[in-house]
């Protein structure tokens, strides 16, 4: 359920940037991988317990998604799906 929940809700990002917005991300997945890093880095390297992890990976994957809509904020159409594409990539 838990699953579902959180695909459900990488799902209602992209439906919101291609319909209300015409933009495709191909980076969507970025963020989700970002704050399960940061998890895993604040449970093995810092010893925290579940809920500050989950928090910790929260801000993580916040501030790469900052970084990468500062980077791809100007750009539409196919420069912003090969932006989004590439800065996934390279995370």
């Amino acid at each position: 359920a838990v699953q579902a929940a959180l695909l459900g809700l990488l799902t209602l990002g992209i439906g919101f940037l291609a319909r209300n917005l015409g933009l495709i991300s191909l980076g969507h997945t970025a963020f989700f991988g970002g704050a399960a890093y940061g998890v895993g880095v604040a449970v093995n390297h810092f010893g925290w317990g579940p809920m500050p992890a989950v928090l910790f990976g929260v801000l993580v994957g916040t501030v790469i998604a900052v970084f990468i809509g500062v980077l791809v904020v100007r750009a539409s159409g196919m420069g912003f799906l090969m932006l989004t594409l590439a800065l996934s990539q390279a995370l």
